[in-house]
């Protein structure tokens, strides 16, 4: 996890209100390098305010402002800077619990959202099965849109998935060659993708909720590696990917998706869920009327 470093004697004066805490730096100065976990945690003690966020302005050589979200400590306040950070363009941000010491930087990620498929097994484009009173497309462009992703990317072969995409406002990338497999919709997501991490969804897991996408967000900021669901040991998706696994996404063929990725990488944060059916994809009708079956019986 990288941090931005300036010099500890660099600091003039550090000063907090209930709008923020700001450190003034002097230029001239030069010294021992500590990071800005350090002089944050030295800032939180000498300002005692559990209920502040944090701004601190660097000025000096470099100009520029460090914007630090504190109390992150539940799905709620996680959204809730998510969104806050939508509204900020070029401030760095770094968001966490203080308290805990936990520091992370927020990342741009884009959601890409894999449409191109023909539905072979399903016999109907499932795309526009309705579940709950909506189609699977349109739940699925719902819950990312309403969510403080970066963009999100809708890759598909449809023109009523096109007009869906206009509705909610997202990206349309249309797949040209979707006979090439999933690989071709990975690759043209991170093409056309302007964010820094990326994350990966099919539209066949209805029951897949906000939550569930906050919570595995959340994991992928804390730890900026190759983050997904696992259930009784078994991986799923969606798939959040780092910047660094953008090249290799982009070399993929066929209809592995990401999974090749994956399983050449050493460092994989899992996720761990309870219930297989959050994850469940919706291949066939019957799938569809195991998943309505479990619903009513509470499982």
């Amino acid at each position: 996890m990288e941090f931005f470093e300036i010099q500890k004697e660099d600091i003039i004066t550090v000063t907090g209100d209930k709008t923020g805490l700001v450190f003034e730096i002097n230029k001239e100065s030069t010294g021992e390098r500590t990071s800005i976990r350090e002089i944050l945690l030295t800032a939180f003690k000498k300002v005692g305010d559990e209920n502040n966020s944090y701004i601190i302005e660097k000025k000096g050589l470099i100009y520029g402002k460090v914007i630090f979200l504190d109390k992150i400590k539940e799905l709620d306040s996680f959204e809730t800077a998510l969104k806050y950070c939508k509204t900020r363009y070029d401030e760095e941000i770094y968001m966490g619990n203080l308290q805990y010491g936990e520091i992370y930087r927020y990342n741009k990620v884009s959601a890409v959202v894999m449409a191109s498929g023909f539905s072979k097994r399903m016999g109907r484009n499932k795309l526009f099965i309705e579940f709950q009173g909506e189609t699977m497309l349109e739940k699925i462009l719902k819950i990312l849109s309403g969510i403080g992703f970066h963009e999100v990317i809708l890759v598909g072969k449809d023109r009523e998935a096109m007009k869906l995409g206009e509705k909610y406002r997202v990206k349309y990338v249309k797949n040209k060659n979707p006979g090439l497999g999933q690989s071709e919709s990975v690759k043209l997501g991170v093409s056309k993708s302007s964010g820094e991490g990326m994350a990966f969804f099919t539209v066949d897991q209805p029951l897949l909720s906000k939550e569930i996408v906050l919570k595995l967000m959340w994991e992928f900021y804390k730890k900026n590696i190759i983050t997904l669901p696992v259930v009784n040991g078994h991986k799923s998706t969606p798939v959040f990917f780092p910047q660094d696994k953008k090249t290799e996404l982009l070399k993929i063929k066929g209809d592995t998706g990401g999974r090749e990725v994956i399983r050449k990488s050493t460092e994989i944060n899992e996720v761990n869920f309870k219930n297989r059916l959050l994850f469940k994809d919706v291949d066939s009708l019957e799938d569809l009327e195991e998943i309505y079956e479990n619903m009513q019986g509470g499982n």
